[in-house]
């Protein structure tokens, strides 16, 4: 009697899983805030400091340097080595954002303090080019309301000068409801601070499903960043 054996061959192919910065760089990476709009995390580097290889999600993000920072370099995995230049504290800049997978070294004795404000909310139009806002100076008692960015989904203001019912440490992050006002969310010590306040217009994407967009809903993300 002949017997017929089969074989059936399976081969597992491997994918590498992404690695979270809060992982695997938790030294440098603290996530400080999140919603269904933003994910907000701070940004830590010290004297010539590193983090490992590590990933970040294709999203629109919004950098706000809340300290002088000297050079870093970020070396990504498809060979790309981009080293970003000495920011000062006040300075923005927003981002198309992409997928990134990158390894970081800081270049420079200056420890380095940044937000990364991720945007969950979609639709968004992303910027062809990075937009990079300068710092501001402003005489002490000067009040400042200022917008310094707009496009039909956020609007990035710049506020110092008032003074009211909450003090706020240097580099705080604050969801606020659409109704708040800036002047009831600013500085009642006699140390000047300026805000960076981001106000968006979108729904969050979990409970508007891609595609939505409702101009009403303004939350604001505000950051204390002097």
């Amino acid at each position: 009697m002949r017997r017929h054996f089969g074989f059936l061959s399976l081969v597992t192919l491997g994918v590498a899983a992404a690695q979270s910065p809060f992982d695997v760089a938790g030294d440098h990476y603290q996530r400080v805030f999140e919603n269904d709009w933003v994910q907000v995390t701070r940004v830590v580097y010290g004297p010539y400091g590193k983090a490992l290889l590590h990933d970040h999600p294709d999203r629109p993000t919004i950098y706000v340097y809340t300290t002088d920072g000297g050079s870093i370099r970020f070396s990504h995995a498809d060979g790309r080595v981009i080293e970003r230049k000495p920011v000062k504290a006040g300075g923005i800049r927003l981002s198309a954002g992409g997928a990134e997978k990158h390894s970081v070294e800081s270049l420079s004795a200056i420890p380095s303090e940044y937000l990364r404000i991720e945007i969950k909310a979609e639709p968004f139009d992303r910027p062809e080019r990075d937009v990079r806002l300068d710092p501001e100076s402003h005489a002490p008692n000067t009040a400042v309301n200022k917008v310094q960015f707009e496009s039909r989904q956020l609007r990035i203001v710049r506020v110092a000068g008032h003074a009211v019912a909450r003090t706020y440490k240097p580099g705080e992050v604050v969801w606020a409801p659409g109704e708040t006002r800036p002047e009831d969310a600013m500085n009642l010590e006699d140390q000047p601070i300026e805000q960076v306040r981001v106000e968006l217009k979108l729904s969050p994407i979990s409970s508007a499903g891609p595609g939505a967009f409702r101009p009403s809903c303004k939350p604001r993300a505000a950051i204390s960043d002097m």
